[in-house]
């Protein structure tokens, strides 16, 4: 008995120490609703998009393209694409797949978030300590997670196992002028790996920087580079990035800069307001105009 109860010490222990680490990361990194904000919109451009889009030339001729984010701190992420017709609605809704998963880098998520719900164990690996977080009923997609820290507590990389891909990634942290002593991301490399309806393996690095609005530190460029990886090179043979880019993959490159940010305006508020209203006076999916993405 006194061993099983010895056991369960050492459990609740070992539970209380990975959701720490979690937690500790987050008080130690910016966030920019800590600091006051509650209401944000911005502008989103896509160097070249214009240009590519103009050669398609299904949608006539276009002077100006980009991506309108709406935020709130209740309502999380909106997103609208601005200087197309709305008549190409479903060529706008695949548009936004090029943005709305790179709005967490604006806001970032808390990584207690992500690992809500699900069973936290904690390990050493040399100086390093790794949190693994699994679904115990298999039913959240991802179902496994596992955050490797550093000495200092700052996230080194994060692999994710979910049911149509496999993901991870490293990160680079640190502090920028504004960020209250806080650590930003400003740089990561992702070795994304989709099982489903084939199997590829894209390489993804990421490199942020960031502005003073408003007295709140945001993202004003992001750099984007994703090299598609020869099939030789799927998981599990280990290839480092250098060597996979001198075999001549392919390489997109991707530059976003985030422009015209309004703090605290009530705008992104009043799109939300006017986004409900118009579900409730048609039953006709109105959503589309709207990517809702939680950070």
């Amino acid at each position: 008995m006194k061993f099983l109860a010895l056991l369960g010490i050492l459990a609740a222990l070992s539970l209380s120490s990975a959701a720490n680490e979690l937690e500790t990361f987050d008080l130690k990194t910016y966030h920019p609703e800590n600091y006051g904000l509650q209401d944000l919109t911005g502008e989103v451009r896509i160097d070249d998009l214009l240009k590519r889009l103009n050669k398609i030339s299904i949608f006539g001729k276009l002077t100006d393209v980009y991506f309108k984010i709406y935020w709130t701190k209740e309502r999380g992420f909106g997103l609208t694409i601005e200087g197309i017709k709305d008549s190409f609605r479903a060529q706008k809704e695949n548009l936004k797949e090029l943005v709305i998963h790179r709005l967490e880098y604006i806001i970032p998520r808390p990584l207690a978030d992500l690992a809500q719900g699900m069973k936290l164990t904690t390990a050493r690996d040399q100086a390093d300590t790794v949190v693994t977080a699994v679904d115990p009923q298999n039913k959240k997609d991802p179902n496994k997670l596992i955050f490797t820290f550093s000495a200092d507590n700052r996230l080194k990389s994060l692999k994710i196992f979910a049911s149509k891909m496999v993901a991870e990634t490293t990160y680079v942290y640190g502090p920028v002028n504004g960020s209250m002593n806080k650590v930003v991301l400003l740089s990561s490399k992702a070795d994304v790996q989709t099982l489903v309806p084939a199997v590829q393996r894209h390489l993804v690095e990421t490199k942020i920087e960031y502005g003073i609005v408003e007295n709140v530190v945001l993202p004003t460029k992001i750099q984007i580079k994703t090299m598609a990886v020869d099939p030789k090179y799927i998981y599990p043979t280990p290839v480092a990035f250098a060597q996979i880019n001198q075999e001549g993959t392919q390489v997109v490159e991707n530059i976003l800069t985030i422009s015209n940010y309004k703090a605290n305006g009530q705008d992104a508020a009043n799109f939300y307001k006017q986004l409900d209203w118009a579900l409730q006076a048609t039953p006709t999916p109105v959503a589309s105009t709207a990517a809702s993405a939680k950070r």
